[in-house]
């Protein structure tokens, strides 16, 4: 019943869904069925290629309050060309590779347990909340400080409003209200950024209503589903101020499309072993177990499938063929118009795995094999992800085995590849075996 309502609303055209086979090496469109939608597609067709994406980030508000920012957009366009939202990770030609839980914690070190972040006040409520921060009836948030901009337009709330009333500190405004006042900036310049330039989003104002319970909240689940949802959403791609970004060198780079080409390609031929997968040095789900859920994680009316299955080298383990993809109750990913993007996963289902970790919805780590950080591969997993992924992004980049021109050729080049990927995996299980005996006798 959903689905026909929403098919009816939006005239539904389904155009973008893989009915059959697929340029680029599709088979079917089990995986990524909204693959004739993306931009991948019609760069490897040549039909267009829009070049360099714009990132927008909060640059000159971070820089205000003691951040830096470092952007590459000739790398982060060419990755966002490679993310697919119904995986929600990039596809490379050796696998997928994504950002998971443990990777927001250890770069932002924000909370990944707790409550998830699923309010939807009205309009009208956020308002009250707005006109309150600012001590003003609601009718005057039209209105701008010094007679600037307004305080609310577009449904968004002006940061320089924001930073006006709490630079300016007022006898009647107590610290509580300054206080809300500065995370709610925090969140909407760091976490939640849009392209709307210079306005926040009011929904965070909620929580920063109480900054005794703030941290209460699963900020890290709810910024990594906002940031899986935006590449294909909204077409570009945020850039937000990272705490940690002092640790960043600031510098210009070059934004030609030359580099940017020059980094697909790059990306076509990357091989796994080039691959840090464990830059942790750890097994993440040690220090974040939450990494290891299956389900999907949440952003208010934004949720995201999340699959860690699809990703086991980042875990250090062997990667084998993954469970189906959560598929939404609906979808419409068209190329363009952009604002036809709607994408609607379960909330109560969210809801339910975040709450029944990790008795149900855990990814159980001892049911794979080690992969000794080298990016190892079961021998049916690169066959099946080849049929039902698109590898690379350039035509011009094919392996010899893409290019040869019949079924039976491929089959025996693949058939090649599996005997060696074969015996590559008993070569490791040896040199392990032999890593293991050398430690107990050490002990």
């Amino acid at each position: 019943t959903t689905a026909r309502r929403e098919n009816r609303r939006h005239k539904f055209d389904d155009s973008w869904v893989v009915k059959d086979s697929a340029p680029g090496g599709l088979a079917n469109g089990t995986v990524i069925p909204s693959f004739n939608g993306h931009v991948a597609r019609l760069l490897w067709l040549g039909m267009e290629d829009r070049g360099v994406l714009k990132c927008h980030s909060r640059e000159k508000m971070c820089l205000v309050y003691g951040y830096v920012t470092h952007v590459d957009a000739p790398l982060i366009s060419s990755f966002v060309e490679r993310w697919q939202p119904d995986t929600n990770s990039f596809h490379l030609h050796f696998g997928e590779m994504t950002i998971m839980l443990h990777d927001v914690w250890y770069i932002l070190r924000i909370p990944i347990e707790g409550h998830l972040v699923d309010d939807q006040s009205s309009i009208d409520s956020l308002k009250g909340h707005a006109a309150e921060l600012f001590g003003m009836p609601v009718g005057d948030l039209t209105g701008g400080p010094d007679g600037g901009e307004s305080h609310w337009a577009g449904g968004r709330v002006s940061i320089t409003s924001i930073d006006y009333f709490c630079r300016r500190r007022q006898p009647t405004r107590c610290d509580e209200t300054q206080l809300t006042g500065w995370l709610f900036l925090l969140l909407g310049c760091t976490l939640f950024v849009d392209k709307s330039g210079n306005k926040i989003r009011p929904r965070d104002i909620v929580e920063a209503l109480e900054p005794d319970s703030i941290h209460e909240f699963s900020w890290g689940s709810a910024a990594l589903a906002y940031l899986y949802r935006q590449p294909h959403r909204e077409r570009h791609v945020i850039g937000p101020g990272y705490p940690r970004s002092m640790l960043w060198n600031v510098r210009c780079e070059d934004k030609s499309t030359a580099r940017l080409q020059s980094i697909r390609r790059q990306l076509d031929m990357l091989q796994a072993l080039e691959v840090d997968w464990m830059p942790y040095r750890t097994n993440p789900s040690k220090d974040v177990p939450r990494t290891l859920m299956v389900g999907c994680i949440r952003y208010r009316d934004i949720v995201e499938p999340y699959m860690p299955d699809r990703s086991l080298h980042q875990l250090g383990r062997v990667q084998v063929v993954p469970m189906d993809i959560l598929a939404p109750e609906f979808a419409m990913r068209p190329g363009t118009p952009v604002n036809k993007y709607n994408v609607n996963h379960s909330s109560a289902f969210a809801d339910w795995a975040w709450r029944n970790f990790p008795y149900s919805t855990v990814l159980h780590l001892k049911n794979y094999d080690v992969a000794m950080g080298l990016g190892k591969s079961a021998p049916d997993y690169l066959l099946c992800y080849t049929h039902h992924s698109h590898p690379r992004l350039l035509r011009d980049s094919q392996t010899d085995r893409e290019m040869m021109p019949s079924a039976a050729s491929r089959q025996a080049c693949d058939e090649v590849e599996r005997l060696i990927s074969m015996w590559n995996s008993m070569l490791g299980r040896q040199q392990e075996s032999q890593h293991d005996s050398d430690g107990s006798e050490t002990q």
